[in-house]
């Protein structure tokens, strides 16, 4: 069995950096699932992202800001 960690003790970016670490260990091996409506809502959000690239923010800029955020 596992350890357990006690996430009280690390900072806002460490556990966001876990998270991070945690998913990226998901992301190959498991196909998540996922509704037919959230599935609907990601193809729009896609399509929408490709029919205007100049919008939004990147996943660098987003997650700069979510670290900045957290420290």
């Amino acid at each position: 069995m596992a350890s357990r960690i006690d996430l009280s003790e690390l900072t806002p970016a460490e556990r966001l950096s876990l998270i991070d670490d945690l998913w990226e260990s998901l992301s190959d091996e498991v196909a998540l699932p996922i509704s037919p409506s959230l599935g609907r809502e990601l193809d729009r959000r896609v399509e929408q992202a490709h029919r205007n690239p100049e919008e939004g923010r990147s996943w660098e800029v987003i997650r700069s800001d979510l670290e900045g955020r957290s420290g």
